[in-house]
């Protein structure tokens, strides 16, 4: 009797583990990829990408480039010869960071038509996956269901919009139906509140991050536990908290004052394959203050970009110089060109 073969695949390592430990059977294939962060250009090959977001990746979590770009490789693959699977199952959180490797992985699976019709996927948004227990994966993958055309060309449109070079082709993306893929709509309005704000240079997590020290929360882990609150769907890791906190402490004008050991930065590097959860011990070694600077960008008083410049990709759009021209408006929950006359 022939067995159903599966390849699940994750966004986190956590819930993989526990995908792992559930009994569900099939292999796990983890994509391991923060495109919320650094640079995603669509108008480069697949190839070059894949070269681009390595040598971001080795930059940002301190691992050899050569050793990244392999593992890149060996993904892009797998899912490549995912023919030898009867079905690829894709779980994935509702939150940005999620749902945008969501989009890339349903357009990877897109272009190979023979995938199309064996292609599943299961979102959650009431919390994390990897919050989820061993004992309750079996009873999710019962809730699976077979990705359709609307929903592969929606993911096409989503990918090719996250990827331009100008944050107008994601408004414009939500200004359609997006119905077909229900938490992307809301996971990609969150990214563009990744960009600068036009009250004063900082994005929302940056401005998140500040309010939570303002109001007398000194360590790292409250910090966190404070600026994750404030998420309708938290996309944060703690890692990502932590290099949030040293480049804000460490640009020309810190917003932000770190005080401790000196090996701070080493908390913002990590081997996903091989982490080792610091301990509260060694978290609580280091209190994070407000500079004076600090107090007045919070207040609008003077503005983060102006002051340290920028250099920084959100998808395919690359902000860099003395002024960022593109800007999040929160009043009007747009998009704002600033170098546009009328601005």
């Amino acid at each position: 009797m022939s067995t159903h073969t599966c390849l699940h695949i994750h966004c986190g390592d956590a819930s993989a583990r526990m995908l792992h430990d559930s009994g569900v059977p099939g292999n796990t294939l983890v994509w391991r990829e923060i495109y919320i962060e650094g640079p995603v250009p669509g108008d480069v090959t697949e190839k070059d990408l894949q070269k681009i977001r390595a040598h971001y990746l080795s930059q940002s979590v301190g691992i050899p480039y050569d050793r990244v770009l392999q593992g890149t490789h060996a993904r892009y693959e797998t899912l490549k010869n995912a023919g030898s699977y009867d079905e690829v199952v894709l779980w994935f959180d509702a939150c940005m960071f999620d749902q945008t490797i969501m989009t890339k992985v349903l357009d990877l699976c897109r272009r190979q038509e023979w995938l199309r019709d064996n292609v599943t996927l299961i979102c959650v948004s009431d919390r994390g996956l990897g919050a989820y227990r061993p004992e309750e994966f079996p009873a999710l993958f019962e809730l699976r269901q077979h990705v359709d055309r609307e929903q592969f060309s929606l993911a096409q449109d989503a990918w090719k919009a996250f990827t331009s070079d100008t944050p107008k082709a994601l408004e414009d993306l939500l200004a359609q139906d997006c119905s077909a893929l229900p938490f992307l709509a809301d996971a990609l309005r969150r990214f563009l509140q990744q960009y600068p704000s036009v009250q004063n240079g900082l994005n929302r997590l940056e401005n998140q991050t500040l309010f939570a020290v303002a109001s007398g929360t000194a360590k790292l882990n409250p910090i966190f536990r404070e600026v994750s609150s404030h998420e309708e769907q938290p996309f944060l890791g703690d890692t990502s908290q932590w290099k949030v906190i040293y480049q804000l402490a460490t640009c020309p004008n810190p917003v932000l004052r770190v005080s401790g050991p000196d090996h701070f930065e080493s908390l913002t590097q990590f081997d996903p394959e091989n982490y080792d959860q610091p301990t509260g011990n060694q978290i609580d070694q280091w209190d994070i203050s407000l500079t004076e600077t600090g107090k007045k960008v919070l207040e609008g008083e003077v503005d983060f970009v102006h002051l340290n410049g920028i250099d920084r990709w959100l998808g395919g759009v690359h902000l860099s110089g003395e002024e960022a021209r593109w800007r999040w408006n929160s009043t009007s929950s747009r998009m704002q060109d600033i170098f546009s006359r009328g601005a």
